[in-house]
C-alpha cells in the first residue's frame, strides 16, 4: 500500500507539474505576444516616419537649386514638432549632391568648412534647434544606410536631452536620386522612454519581468537599470546563443531555464 500510495503521488506530481509548465508557458507566451505587439507598433510608426521623409526628401530634384536646402530643413523641424516622442531629426548629402552650392555655404550656419548640407535638428521639451552634424564621413549610422536597399535600425544607444541620458533608438534611410543613385541619409531617434515604461509595466506572476533586446543581444529596457545598454550574456554563451541566433532567422519562439538568484 504504501509503494502505490509513493508511485500515486509521483504520478500526480509529475502530471501537476507538466500541467502547470504548459499553463505557465501558454501565459507567458500570450503576455510576450500581447507587449510585444505593443512595442512592434511604437517601433514601426518611427519606421514608418522616416520612411515617408525619404520619400518627401526625394523630390528635391524639382525644386529650384537654391530653395532644396531651406525645404528640407522645413521639412525635418515640422516632423520634431508633429510627433512627440522624436528627439532629432537629420541629414547627411554628399558632396555637391543636394544642389551643386556646397562651395557657397562653407562654413556657413549649420554647415562645416565642406558646405555640405549636414543639418542636424534636436528637440528638447518645445524648444527646436539646429547645428551642423559632425564625425559623419566614415560613420556607421551614414555609410551602413548610405549603402543599404532599405534602411537601417540603430541599436539603442545613450542621448543626452537637457542635462539628462536617456535611451534612443533610430532609423536611418538612403536618399536617392531620380536615376537611383545613393545621394545622402535621413535619420531620426526616438526616446524608449514610452517604450520602456509599457514594457516595465508589465506583471508576470509575483516577480517575473519584461526585457527589451536588441538584435545583437543589447539590453535596451530591463528591470535592472544597470544593465541597460549592457549585452546580455544569454546572446554570447552556451546553448541559449544557439537558440537567439536560429529565432533571429526563423522568428519563432522558445523558452528555456536557468538558475537566476540562487533559483
Amino acid at each position: 500500500l504504501f509503494v502505490i500510495l509513493l508511485l500515486s503521488g509521483f504520478f500526480i506530481l509529475n502530471r501537476t507539474t507538466v500541467s502547470y509548465n504548459k499553463l505557465s508557458d501558454n501565459y507567458l507566451n500570450t503576455t510576450v505576444n500581447e507587449y510585444s505587439e505593443s512595442t512592434n507598433k511604437i517601433l514601426s510608426l518611427e519606421y514608418s516616419t522616416c520612411s515617408t521623409l525619404k520619400e518627401a526628401l526625394e523630390l528635391y530634384e524639382e525644386l529650384p537649386a537654391e530653395s532644396r536646402r531651406e525645404y528640407i530643413n522645413g521639412i525635418l523641424k515640422n516632423t520634431l514638432k508633429d510627433y512627440d516622442g522624436l528627439v532629432d531629426a537629420w541629414t547627411v548629402w554628399e558632396p555637391n549632391a543636394l544642389d551643386g552650392l556646397d562651395n557657397e555655404y562653407a562654413n556657413t550656419e549649420f554647415h562645416d568648412e565642406t558646405g555640405r548640407f549636414i543639418p542636424y535638428w534636436t528637440k528638447v521639451g518645445t524648444t527646436i534647434e539646429c547645428s551642423a552634424l559632425t564625425d559623419y564621413d566614415g560613420s556607421f549610422w551614414y555609410e551602413n544606410p548610405l549603402r543599404s536597399k532599405t534602411g537601417i535600425l540603430i541599436d539603442p544607444n545613450p542621448y543626452e536631452i537637457g542635462g539628462q541620458i536617456i535611451w534612443v533608438c533610430g532609423v536611418a534611410f538612403p536618399i536617392r536620386s531620380a536615376n537611383g543613385t545613393p545621394v545622402g541619409v535621413v535619420g531620426i531617434d526616438m526616446s524608449l522612454e514610452t517604450l520602456s515604461e509599457l514594457l516595465k509595466s508589465a506583471q508576470i506572476y509575483d516577480s517575473g519581468y519584461l526585457s527589451l533586446i536588441s538584435s545583437t543581444g543589447l539590453k535596451a529596457v530591463d528591470y535592472d537599470l544597470s544593465t541597460e545598454g549592457q549585452i546580455d550574456p544569454d546572446f554570447e554563451t552556451g546553448e541559449t546563443k544557439k537558440q537567439f541566433q536560429k529565432a533571429s532567422k526563423d522568428l519563432k519562439t522558445f523558452s528555456y531555464y536557468e538558475n537566476e538568484r540562487g533559483k
